[in-house]
């Protein structure tokens, strides 16, 4: 039977872009039954951009949350007003292409196994001209990956979580065990929350298209870009440790909460669990195996760059 979809679109001062957005969610080649707008913003200027669209069939929603929730709760708001089978998540500022929808959606019906999809996206500028690579590329994904074993697969996406947000569509029936949310200071956000849930279970799956342009324009909440590697090394100097006490943090996060996920696969506990303890003891300052960096991080690499944190 074809499924309701819902799209969830978190808006913060989205006014520059979001009318693309909403052209290319509007003219997708399988229209979504209803997009869901929480506007997070401080003023009117992005309810004044959305207001033309407003005129559609009552496909758009918008609401302007009274006070700030922050990106992560407002994504929450917005999935939790959506009435869809199928839920996409959408940021204010990229542009879809026209069949992401259908595609996305079709795969869902037909893999009953999956909760969770996510395809890849073309990294662009804020004039939405390529800038020579996608983001798998960007986050070291080997689609090589797609061809392991569930329990493999599902474990590496632990691992190296690589689902953004705005490629992913999933079941309704994933929320029941995925909110609320955690806290922003976890570290754990919605995009690493839904899609580890959805791995512990063996049911995330990946489809290697890029359906989505990602557009990196600097003032995004999260940025996809190549840089030399004396801006990487400043960056890490100055954020490194509080990186890897956030990535602590999320893993702690996950694993407490795994009593309310039905059916995780045998095995995937114990790997979260040691994910926690890797990433923390790191953050502290000490020193895990040579077996745990190779595994959990990048050997040698993961090592160095620890000796070189400020204490």
């Amino acid at each position: 039977m074809r499924k309701l979809i819902s799209v969830a679109l978190a808006a913060w001062r989205g006014e520059q872009w979001i009318g693309m957005q909403l052209e290319s969610l509007l003219h997708q080649s399988r229209r979504p039954d209803e997009i869901v707008i929480c506007d997070d913003s401080p003023d009117d200027a992005t309810e004044r951009a959305v207001a033309p669209f407003l005129q559609t069939g009552g496909v758009i929603r918008y609401v302007r949350n009274e006070r700030q929730l922050g990106i992560v709760r407002n994504f929450q708001k917005a999935l939790q007003l959506c009435t869809g089978d199928l839920l996409f998540l959408a940021d204010q500022d990229d542009v879809w292409d026209s069949d992401k929808v259908a595609i996305l959606a079709e795969f869902l019906e037909r893999e009953e196994a999956c909760d969770l999809v996510f395809c890849d996206s073309r990294v662009v500028d804020a004039g939405l001209r390529e800038m020579g690579h996608t983001a798998w590329e960007l986050q070291g994904f080997d689609r090589r990956w797609l061809e392991e074993t569930p329990e493999k697969w599902a474990a590496r996406m632990l691992i190296r979580p690589t689902a953004y947000a705005h490629d992913m569509a999933f079941r309704r029936e994933i929320l029941a065990w995925s909110l609320p949310f955690p806290e922003m200071e976890t570290g754990a956000c919605h995009d690493f929350w839904l899609s580890s849930l959805a791995a512990v279970r063996g049911r995330l799956q990946a489809l290697p298209r890029c359906l989505t342009s990602y557009r990196c324009h600097g003032g995004n909440f999260t940025v996809v870009k190549r840089s030399g590697w004396l801006e990487r090394w400043r960056y890490l100097r100055r954020n490194g440790r509080e990186e890897l006490r956030r990535s602590a943090m999320r893993y702690e996060a996950l694993v407490q909460h795994l009593d309310a996920v039905p059916e995780v696969l045998p095995g995937l506990r114990k790997l979260c669990e040691e994910l926690a303890e890797y990433y923390r003891l790191r953050a502290e300052g000490g020193v895990p195996s040579a077996a745990a960096y190779r595994r959990f991080g990048a050997g040698w690499k993961s090592r160095w760059r620890d000796c070189l944190l400020p204490r």
